[in-house]
């Protein structure tokens, strides 16, 4: 069962979600590269052998503190939760706004056996998505710790071997610039739509368009009222 106000309100975020994927990239990709441009050039004129190393650690570090932001964001819930059909609140949603009808069809029965299994459905997923989450935070901490400590060690090392040269004013901020260079590139990549979902957005929106009625309003055939 659907209702027309879940109809609706499925095809205005279909809508929205086409919208807003046609333009995130764009936004996404411009706030990326300033971010990352703008770290590189201030660790480069401070520390530019420091530099070099943190344009290899770039592409991980990137990764890292995207999974670590889709976290805090709780995005990387994804977009099946509790208002789904076939979820325990959402068969509790439909049956409430559409109590009329199941107790005209003595569905009761039936949307209880449903209610159970999207019970025992919800639970094993838990299981599955905790145990996930709990690896992905892992191993972004894993990344982001070790390529500190990698950076940290040869920042040290270069102050040792160049004492005279560079002062520890120099590295501290060579190394913030990346690193706070880092945060903006998993902020602007964090919110981007996901493709799949935006793909069956897609699907929905334009097999309204091309549908053809069964029910042509502005036929002139058939009888009329006079």
């Amino acid at each position: 069962m659907r209702s027309v106000g879940r109809i609706t309100s499925q095809l205005q975020d279909d809508a929205a979600r086409i919208q807003a994927f046609s333009g995130e990239p764009v936004r996404a990709m411009a706030v990326a590269l300033s971010s990352v441009f703008v770290g590189i050039a201030l660790s480069f004129a401070y520390m530019w052998e420091f530099a070099l190393l943190a344009i290899g650690c770039v592409p991980l570090m990137g990764f890292a503190t995207s999974i670590e932001m889709k976290q805090f964001l709780g995005e990387d819930e994804g977009v099946h939760g509790q208002d789904e059909l076939n979820s325990p609140g959402g068969i509790i949603v439909e049956t409430l706004l559409n109590i009329r009808t199941v107790s005209a069809l003595t569905l009761e029965e039936r949307r209880y056996e449903d209610y159970e299994k999207a019970l025992q459905a919800e639970a094993s997923n838990q299981t599955t998505e905790a145990l996930l989450g709990g690896f992905t935070s892992g191993l972004s901490m894993f990344i982001q710790q070790w390529i500190n400590a990698l950076q940290l060690w040869f920042g040290g090392w270069i102050l040792f071997k160049l004492q005279p040269k560079y002062e520890l004013n120099d590295f501290l901020i060579a190394n913030f610039a990346i690193l706070f260079a880092l945060f903006g590139l998993g902020a602007a990549f964090q919110d981007i739509s996901d493709k799949k979902a935006v793909e069956e957005s897609a699907k929905r929106v334009f097999y309204l368009l091309d549908c053809v009625s069964a029910i042509d309003p502005l036929s002139e055939e058939g009888k009329k009222i006079k």
